[in-house]
C-alpha cells in the first residue's frame, strides 16, 4: 500500500532569515522529509540552505552563560524557555557556549536589547585539545534588537568535548563565543534556536532554486520534536519555500 503525504506545503512566502520551521515539530512521531525547494526572490544573490531545527528535549542541546574566567554556568532551561538572559555583558571575555550531541551550523537569537559601541567577538570550537577559531562563517550576526543568525560550516576536526575553563558537558559538540572587545551595554536574548545543515549553496542568483529530494533508500527521518527550517542570507517576503513530508 502506498503511503500518503503527511503534509504538502505549496509555494509559501518565507520573509525571515532562518527561524520558523516549515512543519512544526511533531510530538511522539517521526516524519520523513521527501522534498524541499527554496526559491530566491530577494532581488540579488543569496546564500540558501535547508537545515534541521534541533528542537527536542533540553538534553538535546545546552546553553551556558560564560563569565570570564569561567567556567560557563548552565542556563539551558531558562534560555530555551524564553529567558530573558544576557549573552554578552560589558566585560571582555564574557559570552556564551552552545552544545549539542550532533554537529550544528546555525545558532539564532531573538534579542530584546542589542549591542552598543564597537564590540568584537571570537567564535571558537573544540578540536579535541583546545578551543580554536572557527575557520569560516557563512553569516555573523550583528547582535541588534530582533532576530540574529550565526551560520558556519562544520570544521572537519570538531569533536565532542570541552575544557575545564570553558565548562559545559564533555560529551557534546561545543561552540564558544566570547567578546575580545566588549560593548558598552549588555546584549539580552529572549529566544534561541539551533540547527544542523542538510544542504547549503552560496550566492545563488535571483530566481534560482535550491532543491533537496530524497527516496526510501536514503531518507531524512526527523526524530520526535525535530523540524526542518530554511535559511536565506537575504531575508525577503518574496522568498518561497515548498516541501513534502511522509509519515515515517
Amino acid at each position: 500500500m502506498s503511503r500518503r503525504y503527511k503534509l504538502q506545503i505549496p509555494p509559501t512566502s518565507y520573509p525571515m532569515q532562518c527561524k520558523t520551521a516549515i512543519l512544526p515539530p511533531v510530538q511522539a512521531k517521526q516524519i520523513q522529509l521527501s522534498a524541499m525547494h527554496l526559491t530566491n526572490r530577494s532581488g540579488g544573490a543569496c546564500d540558501m540552505a535547508i537545515a534541521v531545527l534541533l528542537a527536542g528535549v533540553d538534553s538535546a542541546r545546552k546553553f551556558g552563560q560564560f563569565t570570564a574566567p569561567g567556567p560557563a554556568v548552565d542556563a539551558t532551561d531558562f534560555m530555551f524557555s524564553g529567558g530573558p538572559l544576557d549573552i554578552f555583558t560589558t566585560a571582555v571575555g564574557d559570552g556564551y557556549i552552545i552544545q549539542s550531541p550532533k554537529p550544528f551550523h546555525i545558532v539564532g537569537f531573538t534579542l530584546s536589547q542589542g549591542q552598543a559601541g564597537a564590540p568584537v567577538y571570537a567564535y571558537q570550537y573544540f578540536n579535541g585539545v583546545a578551543f580554536v577559531p572557527l575557520p569560516a562563517t557563512f553569516n555573523t550576526p550583528p547582535y541588534t534588537a530582533g532576530d540574529n543568525v550565526l551560520a558556519f560550516p562544520s570544521p572537519l576536526d570538531w569533536v565532542p568535548g570541552t575544557t575545564a575553563a570553558v565548562g559545559g558537558s564533555p560529551g557534546l559538540y561545543t561552540l564558544f563565543v566570547s567578546a575580545t572587545t566588549a560593548g558598552t551595554q549588555v546584549v539580552t536574548a529572549t529566544a534561541i534556536w539551533v540547527a544542523r545543515l542538510l544542504v547549503f549553496e552560496p550566492a545563488l542568483a535571483n530566481n534560482q532554486i535550491l532543491s533537496l529530494l530524497y527516496d526510501d533508500i536514503y531518507p531524512v527521518i526527523l526524530d520526535c520534536l525535530e523540524a526542518v527550517v530554511p535559511y536565506f542570507s537575504v531575508p525577503s517576503a518574496n522568498n518561497l519555500v515548498t516541501a513534502k513530508f511522509f509519515d515515517a
